[in-house]
């Protein structure tokens, strides 16, 4: 025998368990509410505890895609600089210039905020940079010195090559 959509032996035990009241012709409409609410509560817990529907819990790591490396360039400012840190990335021309990607004003941050909130001081703000799997790559950071000369602050690193699947997480203070 079924009773709204449930045999009578769930009918038994949703009342028992919650402590609704049954829906009746005599009871209010407040209460039909509520045991309406239980109801629907009852079932969701039924149905998100069986097996079959149980997920597990799954991390995924982000990973570079087939045939390239990722390179990510985070910045740490001193007061030896001022203005944006120009940030370039990529395979030398013959004349030594590396195509700029990004400037970058703030400096990195470490600790729990870095997991939390995005890095203004690093390229890019997540995951990284995707650059062909035996490219020779070089990158410069520069910057503009504080001292009050116009002398330019820069930092360079390559020209490494790349390989398949690569992560490089590289920091530079300036």
């Amino acid at each position: 025998m079924r009773v709204r959509g449930l045999t009578v032996a769930r009918k038994l035990a949703f009342d028992t368990i919650v402590g609704g009241v049954a829906a009746g012709p005599f009871t209010s409409s407040a209460e039909r509410t509520l045991t309406h609410f239980r109801r629907v509560a009852f079932q969701r817990c039924r149905t998100t505890a069986r097996p079959e529907n149980d997920v597990e819990a799954r991390t995924v790591t982000p990973k570079p895609p087939p045939d390239k490396g990722w390179i990510s360039v985070s910045i740490v400012r001193t007061a030896a600089i001022t203005g944006p840190v120009t940030v370039a990335l990529g395979v030398a021309s013959t004349a030594g210039d590396v195509p700029i990607v990004a400037s970058l004003t703030k400096s990195a941050h470490g600790g729990f905020y870095r997991y939390f909130f995005r890095d203004l001081g690093r390229f890019p703000g997540s995951g990284g940079y995707p650059v062909k799997k035996g490219d020779s790559i070089t990158i410069k950071v520069s910057a503009l010195k504080s001292d009050g000369a116009n002398g330019v602050l820069e930092q360079t690193w390559g020209p490494h090559t790349i390989g398949d699947g690569a992560i490089v997480d590289l920091s530079f203070t300036l």
